[in-house]
């Protein structure tokens, strides 16, 4: 049996000063305080550490290197305003009621397509055969709002959603230097980065700031 000295109490100010003073004391002055079995390998020193329980370590995050938000008042130019330059509600084309057209091919609403959808609501048989005719004409005159793949999906209008920006105080952009891409994921990852700015999400940049970023794959693909 050994005595263990008293602890004092470390304040969280003193508590890295205590911790890198316990990181530097002798082999001897540990075996006070930690002393080895009988049966530890002593010459391997990581055995040494593990054997006596002393995991000496930095912070994740130092406090100095944290980034706290700066108190003031958000200037007007960057605050978000909601904008109506029309009623969309006026611009929906009318429905017919009778004589409905026949379908006709569109831009986006093609053949092909319809004719999947129309099988499928003729298998649910739900709806008469008209309405199947008058759900094919409401489709295809509002075609553009549609999207079938990536590609059509677009952006929302600037007129009523304008860009997001951000204010910043006075700051040294920063560069960070980012995590090695897994060879197995690089293939993947730049296809997935070609669709994104296919799809106007992403795009070329010249800016000042790099921020470290990593990829993680999905259970569903």
């Amino acid at each position: 049996m050994f005595d263990l000295p008293k602890p004092s109490p470390i304040s969280h100010r003193d508590a890295p000063t205590a911790f890198a003073s316990l990181a530097v004391l002798s082999e001897r002055e540990l075996e006070k305080y930690f002393p080895l079995s009988s049966h530890t390998d002593v010459e391997n020193p990581i055995i040494k550490q593990l054997s006596r329980g002393v995991f000496v370590s930095k912070f994740y995050k130092p406090v100095a290197m944290k980034k706290n938000p700066v108190p003031g008042v958000f200037p007007d130019e960057f605050k978000i305003v909601r904008k109506f330059p029309e009623d969309p509600l006026l611009s929906l084309p009318s429905v017919p009621t009778s004589d409905i057209p026949p379908f006709e091919p569109g831009v986006r609403l093609t053949l092909d397509r319809w004719e999947v959808i129309r099988k499928d609501l003729e298998k649910v048989g739900f709806l008469l055969p008209e309405e199947i005719r008058l759900v094919g004409h409401i489709l295809k005159s509002n075609e553009m709002g549609i999207a079938w793949n990536d590609e059509e999906k677009g952006q929302f209008r600037e007129d009523y959603f304008e860009p997001v920006r951000f204010p910043t105080v006075p700051h040294v952009p920063w560069v960070e230097k980012n995590m090695r891409i897994p060879p197995g994921l690089y293939d993947k990852l730049v296809a997935e980065l070609q669709r994104k700015i296919d799809m106007g999400v992403l795009e070329p940049s010249n800016s000042s700031y790099r921020s470290r970023w990593f990829v993680v794959p999905k259970k569903d693909g």
